[in-house]
């Protein structure tokens, strides 16, 4: 009866939709965008720092998954996504209540809808890791033919220049917004590279950006940067040898997860009365809750951890 209901609510819900023809995309889409605010005050700026430095616990951890997704879309320009995510994670969030409401279980309901409403976004973080090793790759071989142009004819534009065509996005863009800017807007090399370190989050890149400054003063130094280009290839071979150690602990607390959340059935197989207990009376509704709730902790604090290995400069 309870699925039936279910089932009907959502038929419900989906045909008001329909007749009103109101679009989900657009109406999360607007909904996000309200609450962006392109401009905010010194003042401002200073009092939403202050708060979020004293604010804890699990609203304020969920927030920053939420910057977080929306910072790693963008950087992998895919901030479009960012509304169906939020769509996906609404649907899950009712996927949960469900779930509570057909095992008339009110403490899973709110478990589940919590943590199946933040799958989209782990989904997300586990998928900057891939993106994270790809960037690198496009990035050794832009840095290394602009390297080897710049050495023979010292010049960065003319180098960044003829070799455009090589490059693929998302570099490429970040090259054609420097050549617009040293032939547009500033002739000003240093500078202009200065602002290009700061277009990738990446160590590596911003080292060479900054060895290219020096180079401006002094020819010689341009011999240092394959160099740094090198230290990519270092960077990849370790990742490369390391790469199933990397997400071994997520494997493994996945693992544990499954064999946890197998606990009500082997209760069930073991005995019939324990597992009517687990299921019908509030302690067991309870303690069933707080062992998916132990499950989702977990998974969370398992892709926070999972990152691939990355060059620090001392």
């Amino acid at each position: 009866m309870n699925i039936l209901l279910v089932i009907a609510f959502t038929l419900a819900v989906y045909g008001i939709f329909k007749i009103n023809n109101i679009k989900l995309l657009e109406m999360a889409e607007d909904i996000i965008q309200s609450t962006i605010r392109d401009y905010k005050s010194i003042q401002a700026l200073i009092v939403s720092t202050s708060l979020t430095e004293k604010r804890k616990g699990v609203f304020s951890n969920i927030q920053k998954i939420f910057d977080e997704t929306r910072l790693i879309l963008s950087v992998t320009n895919r901030s479009g996504l960012f509304p169906t995510l939020c769509l996906a994670s609404v649907g899950l969030l009712f996927v949960g209540l469900a779930i509570g409401g057909i095992t008339n279980n009110p403490f899973l309901a709110l478990v589940l809808s919590g943590g199946l409403s933040l799958m989209p976004f782990w989904f997300v973080k586990l998928s900057e890791n891939n993106y994270q090793n790809e960037l690198n790759d496009e990035l050794e071989t832009a840095l290394s033919i602009i390297t080897t142009s710049y050495i023979r004819n010292n010049n960065i534009s003319k180098a960044i220049e003829e070799n455009l065509h090589h490059i693929n996005p998302p570099v490429q863009g970040v090259f054609e917004t420097f050549l617009v800017e040293t032939k547009y807007i500033s002739s000003s090399i240093p500078d202009a590279l200065l602002r290009l370190s700061t277009r990738i989050n990446n160590t590596i890149f911003e080292e060479w950006c900054l060895e290219l400054i020096a180079c401006q003063d002094n020819r010689n130094l341009k011999h240092t940067l394959p160099d740094i280009v090198g230290k990519f290839g270092n960077v990849r071979m370790v990742n490369g040898t390391l790469g199933v150690d990397i997400y071994e602990p997520l494997r493994e607390l996945l693992i544990t997860s499954g064999i946890l959340l197998c606990f009500p059935v082997m209760i069930y197989m073991l005995n019939a009365d324990w597992f009517y207990v687990l299921t019908n009376v509030w302690v067991g509704k309870f303690t069933l809750a707080c062992q998916v709730l132990v499950v989702f902790i977990g998974i969370n604090a398992g892709i926070r951890i999972t990152k691939p290995i990355t060059y620090e400069r001392q």
